[in-house]
């Protein structure tokens, strides 16, 4: 193999761990649900590194290695200082309110004389936190949390099936309510969920799939990129007169690359990491009463879903 070849495939790895770097608390969250707080993020099956005995045989100079430093480094410089700083000053009860008054104040912090934040996070973790403590970002709307029959409380987060679930939410009260269908495409604005308790569910994707579909739907996607403005910053993907991306439309690889380099300038709720929707889902996912996934087996959750609360699936 060509020593060109070998850095290309070299750069190609460290692009994917930088992609990785974004969803590092997903990564963790998913590692509480499985109730493995000391494994490493790396062996998580969503992520396809070979953890092989092979691979493990040189572990201290292969790319394995080196992807699981970079990876569990990175989530102790960022991530983890955010879940410290919000510790305890979360509530399940009001999930949205004080998760955005934690990282205000986290915000602030940063912002200090001689933060210690400043000098120690990367510049996409900053920005992170400056863009998700804005209320106007949409991550604290109440739409997140769409009520069923009385029986759940729905988590819902975009790139996460949300139209999907705001019909069904929408068919929900038209079934019990005087909606009709000329209003329903917005009736999940017209409720919002009380604080009183209902049972939580939620149905999480793969983080790095979340990506994905966010970039294809809102990056490549001709209609969209240019008239739902998801794909930021818009200096660069939205000004076709600049012309900074025109030439690199039809090449979707090169695309994404410059989009995961480019995209945390300015972060869209579209790509705002999964644990950090709903009022923080990672300090809160213990407490929800049902959990399904996005994967393959996602008709089967579906399914528990309709058993768990039978009068939702009556009504929808």
């Amino acid at each position: 193999m060509g020593g060109g070849r070998v850095v290309s495939i070299s750069l190609f790895i460290l692009a994917s761990l930088a992609l990785c770097t974004f969803v590092l608390l997903d990564l963790k969250m998913e590692c509480q649900l499985d109730q493995k707080p000391d494994e490493s993020l790396l062996n998580l099956p969503m992520i396809s590194f070979d953890n092989s005995a092979n691979a493990r045989r040189n572990e201290n100079t292969d790319t394995w290695s080196l992807g699981r430093r970079i990876v569990e480094r990175t989530y102790n410089e960022t991530f983890a200082d955010m879940v410290n700083f919000c510790s305890g000053k979360l509530s399940n009860t009001d999930p949205l309110d004080t998760f955005e008054l934690c990282l205000r104040g986290l915000y602030r912090e940063l912002r200090m004389p001689n933060s210690t934040y400043a000098q120690a996070w990367p510049w996409w973790f900053q920005t992170l936190v400056r863009d998700a403590k804005i209320p106007g970002t949409g991550l604290y709307g109440r739409w997140h949390f769409l009520e069923f029959q009385n029986q759940t409380t729905l988590c819902v987060y975009e790139k996460g099936g949300t139209k999907q679930w705001r019909h069904l939410h929408c068919e929900d009260l038209i079934a019990r309510t005087n909606f009709t269908y000329e209003n329903s495409q917005w009736c999940f604005k017209e409720k919002t969920p009380n604080k009183r308790y209902l049972p939580k569910s939620v149905f999480l994707r793969d983080p790095l799939e979340r990506f994905l579909s966010g970039f294809i739907d809102k990056c490549v996607h001709p209609g969209h990129r240019m008239s739902e403005t998801h794909c930021q910053p818009s200096s660069i993907f939205l000004d076709d007169k600049a012309g900074y991306v025109t030439d690199f439309l039809n090449n979707t690889k090169t695309l994404f690359e410059m989009h995961v380099d480019s995209s945390p300038l300015k972060w869209d709720l579209h790509f705002v990491p999964l644990a950090m929707q709903c009022g923080g889902l990672y300090a809160h996912i213990d407490k929800y009463d049902f959990v399904g996934r996005m994967d393959e087996n996602f008709y089967k959750d579906i399914v528990r879903f309709a058993e768990e609360y039978p009068e939702v699936n009556a009504t929808t």
